[in-house]
């Protein structure tokens, strides 16, 4: 089924939050907290209808945010239902307690399903958007937060519950905020989801401020918050372009550099300054929010520290690679083969050691394949040739590019298991390569050079003695015609 269009999205969202505005200033009392069950339970049904008719991507996470609105629901009935049990934290029935703070946990579990395919693009943003939050957050608490607590004199469980409830809200809203930030196609419905996740914050904040027990009961600022969080939340998912929230852009993740390992410190330090600011001042330091915060930062930035040295370490992989092999076929360049040759005649060099053997190829009909079908089927041409060479050697066996068709192997181990590589080596090589239909080479000359155990040899004279050893082949398959390139032009 057809998305709902743009425009009538941002109107029907207008109207009804604004109407739900006007009914919240204006009532009071009873009137007031059904306002707030209305609130909720217009977005839920909007959100089951959307799924019940079309196809979402993540679906989860919009049947977890559905069920987040029911349990927040239930919490919002419940303020219009007496309750005969009380709570010493909250002053209010156990269900009222338990169904607030697991309405936020599902609607962070909601979050991080949306934000899923987001995090395995661009996770280590993301990552350090909630790193950013948190820190931010846990300083606005100290400022704002703290002394209000003090002053109405909040239990140690009600400064826990009220704590937790913005280190989530606040972790939502700044991953949300950076996707909306980095992933034009999804902003629009992100936006709202932003929209949401700050009203949903500040109402929190401001029920935490003023003392409220509970949305639907408390300032009708704060009660004004909860309407346009809930509304947004329903808009998020109505608008079209939430089809984009399963379609993350690329990553653009960032590399481990001095500047951001100073950033990830100093947001490790912020907790800790602030402590011991309070206590120099003669204030008090706010150790749960020490204690809680700290515990979330300090996995976050290792987590980040952790993905930001894996990218480091991937892109080195890939900087060596591109190095040391050759870019069409994979194998090890001229330079990483001859240096490997190196380390090879040393250990050939030692006491017990096992013999080297050299295999030098030259592939017939490279420039032919070129000339006649073009350098598509003399790349194939190489590339095949590669992959023979491949599945013929050991895993402790090399073999390079030179360039152009040159190939060189390098192998160690005893002799009778040498004499079965070169044995490979010849027949993977021998068989004809056929691209596009027509047959683009039959075969290449091979020059094998054996080094003893104990021998002391130079790579250069190893290198010259098995090109010999090639032309000769080549001589023997193809007559005295060939011509040695290493042999100096003729002088007329």
């Amino acid at each position: 089924m057809r998305a709902v269009s743009a425009v009538p999205t941002h109107a029907v969202v207008t109207l009804t939050a604004a109407l739900l505005a006007v009914v919240t200033v204006l009532t009071d009392g009873l009137v007031r907290e059904a306002v707030h069950v209305v609130a909720i339970l217009v977005p839920a049904t909007v959100v089951l209808g959307t799924l019940a008719r079309r196809r979402i991507r993540p679906a989860q996470a919009w049947w977890v945010a559905f069920a987040a609105l029911l349990v927040l629901l239930v919490n919002s009935v419940g303020s219009l239902v007496p309750v005969g049990t009380v709570d010493a934290a909250q002053g209010e029935g156990p269900l009222r307690v338990i169904a607030l703070p697991l309405g936020y946990v599902l609607l962070l579990v909601a979050a991080y399903l949306v934000l899923r395919p987001f995090l395995q693009r661009d996770g280590g943003r993301l990552v350090e958007a909630a790193i950013v939050s948190l820190g931010s957050a846990s300083v606005l608490w100290t400022v704002i937060a703290q002394p209000a607590l003090d002053r109405a004199a909040a239990t140690t469980a009600a400064r826990t519950y009220a704590l937790v409830i913005v280190m989530i809200m606040s972790t939502i809203a700044g991953m949300v905020l950076r996707t909306a930030a980095t992933h034009p196609a999804a902003r629009p419905a992100l936006a709202y989801l932003s929209v949401a996740t700050l009203a949903l914050l500040a109402g929190n904040a401001g029920r935490i401020l003023l003392g409220g027990p509970d949305p639907g009961s408390g300032d009708r600022a704060i009660d004004l918050a909860w309407v346009v969080g809930y509304g947004a939340l329903a808009a998020g998912l109505v608008h079209p372009s939430s089809v984009a929230l399963g379609e993350p852009g690329p990553s653009r993740d960032g590399a481990l550099g001095t500047h951001r390992l100073t950033f990830l410190g100093l947001v490790l330090l912020v907790n800790p300054l602030v402590a011991a600011v309070q206590e120099a001042t003669g204030g008090n330091a706010d150790w749960l929010l020490l204690a809680l915060v700290t515990s979330a930062l300090v996995p976050l930035v290792v987590v980040r520290i952790a993905h930001l040295a894996r990218l480091q370490a991937a892109a080195q992989d890939r900087l060596t690679q591109l190095v040391t092999h050759d870019e069409l076929t994979g194998l090890l360049n001229r330079s990483a083969v001859l240096a490997h040759l190196d380390e090879a005649l040393d250990r050939a060099r030692r006491r017990g050691a096992h013999p080297v053997i050299v295999v030098f190829l030259d592939v017939d009909g490279l420039k032919a394949a070129n000339d006649a079908h073009g350098h598509r089927a003399g790349d194939a041409l190489l590339v095949s040739m590669a992959r023979r060479l491949g599945r013929a050697l050991g895993p402790r066996d090399a073999a390079a590019r030179l360039g152009g068709d040159e190939f060189l192997v390098v192998c160690e181990g005893p002799a009778a298991m040498l004499a079965g590589t070169v044995r490979r080596i010849r027949d993977a090589v021998s068989q004809p390569v056929v691209h596009g239909g027509v047959m683009v080479s039959a075969g290449a000359s091979v020059g094998v050079v054996e080094i003893a155990a104990g021998a002391s040899t130079r790579t250069e004279d190893v290198i010259a003695a098995a090109d010999a050893q090639m032309y000769a082949d080549k001589r023997h398959r193809y007559g005295d015609a060939v011509r040695d390139r290493r042999a100096p032009e003729p002088v007329i």
